[in-house]
């Protein structure tokens, strides 16, 4: 096999031209091959980061729909918490129940007395009639 000169500007100058019979077609072959799966393997992973930051991007908008909800219903139970009563209006409550208890067991008080009375005057008018 005759080796072939590549040429430049017209001239066959052994400086100028490559020797295409010393080419190592399998290292050529394996480095191809070395570059094709460092391609494939870069793609696969840029692929794979693209889907994963997908996946967290949608992850932190439910987690941000959520406390958004969960913010509205905070600020709800605190206005409601506003209006609730305090210790001491709780306080003042109970002592007015304790007034109004006691006020009932007075008249309860004298309404069995009323009764009483009003038993024996029936029964002082069933013995007169005797």
């Amino acid at each position: 096999m005759q080796p072939v000169a590549l040429t430049v500007n017209g001239s066959t100058n052994k400086r100028n031209s490559i020797m295409l019979d010393n080419i190592d077609y399998k290292a050529l072959s394996f480095w191809l091959a070395f570059v094709q799966t460092a391609g494939t393997i870069m793609v696969f992973a840029y692929a794979w980061i693209t889907n994963r930051q997908k996946v967290n991007a949608s992850a932190i908008k439910a987690i941000n729909d959520d406390i958004k909800k969960i913010d509205k219903r905070l600020i709800q139970v605190e206005s409601d918490v506003e209006h609730l009563p305090t210790h001491q209006d709780m306080a003042a409550i109970h002592n007015r129940i304790n007034e109004t208890a006691e006020g009932v067991n007075h008249i309860n008080g004298q309404v069995t007395q009323i009764n009483q009375q009003t038993q024996l005057i029936v029964q002082h008018l069933l013995n007169q009639g005797k």
